[in-house]
């Protein structure tokens, strides 16, 4: 980098959070959480260097936050980003049951003179769009409800964790294909 600048971001799962804690899957969410950070970092042209979690809960669960954290630790791997630390709370009162919430900060470098966002854009330009692996980790209050009555039929659907498009972003990058902004649609 010629004029490096620090990128970072924070974000959570949302009440996706309530639905893994109900069924015990929390590997997936462990993806989402660094998703929801290194995508939205990755649409300033930078590239995620290190990731910091949060987990809360009412009584701590070993094997359920052992099962998060690999889940964090194999997506901060694919992301090429290093998961530096974090902070683990237990907080009875606030959560009941198998309940937890969880946060995630990612943090990035980017080249000034390469630093993507609406000002790069022209008249003119092209618009591409990536697929999406589903469902990502916003709308879950909603999903819950459209889905309540046939629940169990829908866990997979619901449970796919947020796709990583680091590497993807990277390979546009490497490609030399010029990218003015970028937006990560959740």
């Amino acid at each position: 980098y010629k004029k490096p600048l620090l990128v970072s971001c924070t974000d959570g799962v949302g009440t996706k959070a309530l639905l893994a804690a109900q069924t015990g899957r929390v590997r997936g969410l462990g993806q989402d959480l660094v998703a929801m950070n290194v995508n939205d970092l990755i649409c300033t042209g930078g590239d995620p260097y290190f990731f910091l979690d949060y987990w809360a809960s009412g009584k701590l669960d070993l094997q359920l936050v052992q099962e998060f954290l690999t889940g964090v630790r194999e997506a901060c791997a694919k992301s090429e980003c290093l998961l530096i630390g974090g902070e683990t709370a237990e907080m009875p009162g606030l959560y009941k049951g198998r309940e937890f919430d969880c946060a995630g900060f990612a943090t990035g470098l980017v080249d000034e003179d390469f630093v993507w966002g609406a000002h790069r854009v022209k008249t003119g330009a092209s618009i591409w769009a990536f697929a999406s692996s589903g469902f990502h980790s916003n709308g879950y209050s909603l999903l819950r409800q459209v889905f309540e009555k046939d629940l169990n039929n829908w866990l997979d659907v619901l449970l796919e964790p947020t796709a990583l498009y680091v590497e993807l972003i990277q390979k546009v990058k490497k490609a030399g294909i010029p990218v003015q902004a970028a937006a990560h649609i959740t």
